[in-house]
């Protein structure tokens, strides 16, 4: 199928437009700047809590939000890790840090988190005429929120966790260039997380053979 993958700047709103299969993708030019910006902190630092945390900061602080967290699947039954979250000073009194809380969902209400991602994202906003609270009962600090979006974190095809941006400055209002770019941070992050996972998996595969005895298996030391 022929696409056309030109990329160009509409003078009329200054988002980068892709056009790909006769489909019109917008995006602000931020999201540029924070894939350059993604990948000079990952060829700079083998930290991966660093380069997450400042990935985190970097995109809260372009959007104004309250707070970012990244939650991946862990060993439990329909269960979620919160591994890494950004919670702006002054709203910390309405949301509580959740790292490394692990939280398990009834077989319904997980049912109902994974579906809701036919299009890749879910949006609750306060100033919409519609506004889907079907998620909002999953947080227990949704009573405060003026806007939630939340994205899938896609490693290999499948759902490893989800990133959850959080306003409750009554500020934002989301539009469609808004949200093809925070699609821009997910994939950015769960690439990255996933490559990361890979690295350390070979790495402690070659410490190990390099413990183990070739020709006895058994260990050197």
């Amino acid at each position: 199928m022929e696409q056309d993958m030109n990329t160009r700047v509409n003078p009329d709103y200054q988002a980068y437009t892709t056009f790909e299969k006769k489909r019109e993708i917008e995006f602000h030019d931020f999201g540029y700047e924070l894939t350059d910006f993604a990948f000079e902190l990952m060829e700079e630092s083998k930290d991966v809590d660093s380069v997450v945390n400042l990935l985190l900061i970097k995109v809260a602080g372009y959007f104004g939000l309250s707070g970012i967290r990244i939650k991946l699947l862990s060993e439990g039954l329909r269960s979620l890790e919160y591994f890494y979250e950004y919670i702006k000073e002054s709203d910390r009194d309405k949301l509580v840090k959740r790292l490394h809380t692990i939280e398990g969902y009834p077989e319904f209400n997980w049912l109902v988190l994974q579906q809701h991602f036919q299009d890749s994202v879910y949006l609750y906003a306060k100033n919409q005429e519609e506004a889907d609270e079907s998620l909002l009962y999953l947080e227990d600090e949704s009573r405060y929120y003026h806007s939630f979006v939340q994205l899938p974190l896609f490693m290999n095809k499948q759902i490893a966790g989800y990133l959850d941006i959080i306003d409750i400055d009554g500020k934002r209002v989301w539009d469609k260039k808004d949200l093809h770019t925070l699609k821009i941070f997910s994939k950015i992050i769960a690439s990255y997380l996933l490559n990361m996972k890979a690295y350390n998996t070979v790495k402690l595969s070659v410490l190990q053979l390099n413990e183990t005895d070739f020709l006895t298996g058994l260990s050197k030391y």
